[in-house]
């Protein structure tokens, strides 16, 4: 899911806000605004956030059409099953 919607803007050759997403370390580390998720905690990981289109920043993908429910609810299993 990652690769085809989001490695785009945040891999090895364009880190958008600092956030790379082809890693796990990385990926964790995060970006400009922190973290990219919390481990355990898909709630509150700002990458769910933004994949949700919630709070002022844009819904992620931006320029890709949203990720459908499925895959928004593995990513969020994964976040909380320890992001592994």
């Amino acid at each position: 899911i990652f690769k085809r919607a989001c490695y785009e803007c945040h891999d090895a050759k364009e880190m958008d806000g600092d956030l790379r997403m082809d890693t796990r370390e990385l990926f964790l580390k995060g970006g400009e605004t922190g973290p990219g998720f919390i481990v355990g905690n898909s709630k509150e990981s700002l990458t769910m956030i933004r994949i949700r289109g919630e709070g002022e920043d844009p819904r992620m993908p931006k320029k890709k059409p949203p990720l459908s429910e499925r895959e928004t609810a593995i990513i969020a299993k994964w976040i909380d099953q320890g992001a592994e």
